[in-house]
């Protein structure tokens, strides 16, 4: 399944203060993954179109190279 369509809203999670939720090509609506939006930012561009486990790697990449700086 892939992303179609991303939402990005305030999260309650414990590990960031937004989250990703993802409308997939079935109509399920799946949580993608949390992030601080002081620390990351995306653009439903980078999601859409990828699998769940694609977009929590564009998520990782992100971080990673910003733990890096």
């Amino acid at each position: 399944m892939q992303i179609k369509s991303v939402v990005f809203q305030p999260s309650e999670q414990r590990y960031g203060n937004m989250e990703a939720v993802a409308t997939m090509d079935n109509g399920e609506t799946k949580f993608v993954f949390a992030w601080f939006d002081d620390e990351l930012s995306f653009r439903p561009e980078e999601l859409i179109g990828k699998t769940i486990e694609e977009a929590r790697d564009v998520r990782q990449e992100k971080d990673i190279a910003y733990l890096r700086s």
